[in-house]
């Protein structure tokens, strides 16, 4: 919902867009040859350019954004077999 100015609410889809660059690594650790455990750190940087809210685009910002992900997971490969 946004806030119209004069006290009522619009309800809508609100869409920003823009380019950015993610950069990052990640590490897999095998418990066994079945079972891993899986890590990774990602920061993006970037910035918006065009706000979109139903039929009314904005073009031509320079909102910057920044984001930082950290992941962490267990990975099971079923098909690797038992015998090596």
């Amino acid at each position: 919902m946004i806030d119209d100015g004069e006290g009522g609410t619009v309800t809508g889809k609100l869409q920003a867009s823009g380019t950015g660059f993610t950069f990052g690594g990640g590490l897999q650790y095998h418990f066994t040859p079945k079972v891993a455990l899986n890590t990774s750190l990602g920061w993006t940087v970037g910035e918006f350019s065009t706000i979109k809210f139903e039929d009314v685009s904005v073009d031509g910002l320079n909102m910057d954004a920044t984001s930082t992900r950290f992941n962490l997971g267990i990975s099971w490969f079923p098909m690797i077999s038992r015998a090596r």
